[in-house]
This record gives structure tokens, C-alpha cells and sequence, in this order.
């Protein structure tokens, strides 16, 4: 209405000043609450990093896991990247050890420390430059036991079981990032 008292609409709600206004509060209040419920949902699903030191703080022990402090660090920094289901199946089930090779060893029958499985990490690992590389190659032996991973005498059967566990490996990282 050119030259009348009538006023064209707007996209504006009443009383909001050109350039945001209440507009721009209210989207920024709503992101607020997205971001709160995605926090929510973080600690729903995984243990803060502390949690985990705490949790595998048996592989502080003198003598039982001979890792540095900065090794541990990273190993706790890895670890914390799953859910927290995986994380307690593992803290339950799995042992870790230091060693000159990266791999899981299902125990079947037998058991150390009772636990159902071992995987031995290399420290080799802990100087790798790329996190997620770092993370990848412990998480890939934590699937072969999380997938129900035998040790196997089937050379055919190893291709299938290291895609599998290279699939889940980076499932959880992708989940997680």
C-alpha cells in the first residue's frame, strides 16, 4: 500500500528490530537446547575420559601392563571413542598386554584373569602420528571379539574375519566423529 498507514507484512515477529530481535534470540535459545541434548545423549551413551582411566586403572598397576603415563593416556583417549556397552563388555572381558605384535586371542575355554579374551597392542602404535589410525588398530581387535571371533585354522576364513572387524572399527569411529 504505497503512501498509506497500512504497513506491508514481514517475516519479522511484532516488536523484533530488523537485523534479528527476538528471531535471532529464539534460534540461538533452540540451538542451546539442541546442544544440551546432544550432551545428554553423549553421557547417555559414553564414559567421559576420566570414567575410563578409572575403569582400566588395573592397567596402572606396576608390573601388569607396562605402559607409560603418555601411553595410557592415549590408550584411555582410544577407548573412550566406543559406547559405553562395548566399553564395559570389554572391561569385563578382554585383558590387554604390551607386545611386539597387534592381535586378539580368543580364549575359548580357557581364561587369564578371567577374562574370555586377550588382545595384545603394540607399542608401536602409541607413536603413530594419525589418531585415528592409532584408534583404528585397537578398535579392530576389539571387534574380532565383540563379532565372536574364533582363532581359527582356516586361512580362508581370515580375509571375511578382517574385513569384518576393519567394517566395525570404522563404524565406531564414524559414530563417534
Amino acid at each position: 500500500m504505497a503512501g498509506g498507514s497500512g504497513s506491508a507484512p514481514t517475516d519479522q515477529g511484532e516488536g523484533e528490530e530488523e537485523g534479528g530481535g527476538k528471531g535471532e534470540a529464539l534460534m540461538i535459545k533452540e540451538n542451546l537446547e539442541t546442544i544440551d541434548q546432544l550432551k545428554r545423549e553423549y553421557k547417555k551413551n559414553y564414559y567421559s575420559l576420566d570414567e575410563i582411566k578409572e575403569i582400566f586403572n588395573i592397567y596402572r598397576v606396576p608390573g601388569e601392563f607396562e605402559i607409560e603415563d603418555d601411553e595410557y593416556e592415549i590408550f584411555c583417549i582410544i577407548l573412550r571413542i566406543l559406547k559405553k556397552r562395548i566399553i564395559d563388555k570389554v572391561e569385563k572381558e578382554i585383558y590387554f598386554f604390551i607386545s611386539q605384535k597387534a592381535c586378539y586371542l580368543n580364549l575359548e575355554s580357557k581364561s587369564i584373569k578371567n577374562k574370555k579374551g586377550i588382545i595384545f597392542i603394540n607399542r608401536d602404535i602409541f607413536n603413530i602420528s594419525d589418531n585415528r589410525c592409532k584408534a583404528f588398530t585397537v578398535h579392530h581387535e576389539i571387534a574380532h571379539y565383540i563379532l565372536g571371533h574364533k582363532n581359527i585354522d582356516n586361512s580362508k576364513e581370515i580375509p571375511r574375519f578382517e574385513s569384518e572387524a576393519d567394517k566395525l572399527a570404522h563404524e565406531w569411529w564414524d559414530e563417534f566423529y
